[in-house]
């Protein structure tokens, strides 16, 4: 299980990230100095628009950031030695024009969702301005949608504590509907100026995610790791121990697949007994001798026999998504047209935290301890399994598996990339000296007859 102390921890590191960060939208957004305010307007003359000695036409195009012109935008132009002033809309292609006399004028351009920008120009013959406006960043709606997502964390993490796997994967369904529809609310509101086409949009892509990882997860992670599914005659020796193991689980016989990795690993996965499949890495057959190899098949179908495939192929799935969408964000605010600070960073800066913490608590410590127990007492040979974690667990530190696919760390048996360090953030393997120690406990006493 999750310590206290870590969850504490991990907490107040997500807090401290989140106000720094708003803190910073702060300072370089959030407020217009007026005395940098005339750095937005560049004055450009144009004579063959001149029309008479004593009237001038005075343009001024409105830009949304550095591109798009931007339409009603209401610009006040008033004279600073007249009592005169005078209001017009930009049009559809961002321009309002005015007719002015000689003089010195003070503009003032302002429209909803963006900064007011305030400056001066002197007309002396015909006059183009051009302004770019700056989008305003409302962080009091940021920060209701951060806590939501907080809330929903610590939902999540009394979700995760219920022992039904059942209860837990309509759980993690649920937490992921909510969880991708704010993250459409956010870049629908900053990047598409509308947040009900974000989130439709993002409601849509979590319908189809769900339903995919419900009824493809286990295809999606035997293919994302090479592994092909074989018959008796492919490796006779895994295919009999895989079969005992399964007549002394009592449960149908999974199918088996060999993933080509020379690192030892093995994982399970499927929606149910009718779909499971347990694989194995070339390296596993080559390290462990007949009684540990038998220990680890017994913990694999150990998940099966108590339903966790499920629910770790459906975490691993989403989690790999939620990598997805921050790889998405970054690339959107590095080439996207609106760059800079942007409070979607916020945002970004707590999704892999989040992320790990999805993985960790959907698939908790207590699990793994229980199937290491029950793989004992189907194999009934306690110690081969703590032999064969010992091994396992030194040979995955030294030569860690090269796959892309590192969200699904917690389906193996071990942590199979144990030397990267920012995988280790989506581990939820327990300690190995305590899963050896109880295993070796369990043969002293011979609690697992």
């Amino acid at each position: 299980m999750i310590s206290k102390n870590k969850l504490v921890v991990s907490v107040v590191l997500l807090l401290l990230i989140s106000m720094l960060g708003i803190g910073w939208a702060c300072v370089s957004e959030s407020f217009v100095d007026e005395g940098e305010s005339e750095r937005y307007l560049s004055t450009e003359f144009d004579d063959s628009m001149l029309q008479d000695e004593h009237q001038y036409n005075l343009t001024v195009i409105v830009y949304a950031g550095d591109n798009e012109t931007l339409e009603g935008a209401s610009v006040r132009l008033e004279e600073i030695y007249e009592d005169h002033n005078e209001t017009a809309e930009t049009n559809e292609s961002g321009i309002a024009t005015f007719e002015v006399s000689y003089g010195t004028y003070e503009l003032k351009i302002e429209k909803e969702g963006y900064q007011t920008v305030e400056g001066s120009v002197e007309v002396e013959e015909d006059t183009v301005i051009e302004v770019a406006m700056e989008e305003e960043r409302d962080l009091s709606t940021l920060m209701q949608w951060i806590g939501l997502a907080a809330i929903l964390g610590v939902v999540f993490y009394a979700l995760t504590k219920i022992d039904s796997s059942a209860t837990k994967t309509f759980g993690l369904f649920g937490f992921m509907f909510v969880f991708f529809v704010i993250i459409g609310f956010l870049l629908g509101e900053f990047f598409m100026d509308n947040w009900i086409l974000g989130a439709g949009i993002f409601l849509m892509i979590a319908t189809v995610m769900n339903l995919v990882s419900y009824f493809y997860s286990h295809k999606i992670i035997l293919k994302s790791h090479k592994a092909k599914i074989i018959g008796e005659e492919d490796n006779p020796r895994l295919f009999r121990i895989v079969r005992d193991v399964a007549r002394e689980a009592d449960i149908e016989m999974p199918k088996v697949a060999i993933i080509p990795s020379d690192t030892p690993n093995a994982f399970a996965t499927g929606r149910n007994e009718d779909n499971a499949v347990v694989a194995a890495t070339k390296g596993i057959l080559d390290t462990l001798n007949d009684e540990e190899l038998k220990g680890v098949m017994a913990h694999e179908v150990a998940h099966i026999k108590g339903k966790d495939m499920l629910l770790m192929s459906i975490a691993a799935t989403l989690a790999g998504a939620i990598t997805f969408m921050t790889r998405m964000v970054l690339f959107q605010m590095m080439f996207g047209r609106r760059r800079g600070m942007n409070p979607i960073l916020l945002l970004t800066l707590i999704l892999a935290p989040i992320g790990a913490l999805i993985i960790k608590m959907a698939i908790s410590r207590k699990r793994e301890y229980e199937a290491d127990e029950k793989g004992a007492e189907i194999s009934k040979n306690p110690n081969a399994l703590a032999d064969a974690l010992e091994k396992l667990n030194e040979a995955n530190s030294k030569n860690p598996m090269k796959s892309r696919s590192t969200t699904s760390s917690s389906l193996f048996i071990v942590n199979p990339f144990k030397g990267k360090s920012f995988a280790n953030l989506f581990s939820s393997h327990p300690p190995m000296e305590e899963r050896v120690k109880r295993l070796r406990e369990m043969a002293s006493d011979f609690s697992y007859l």
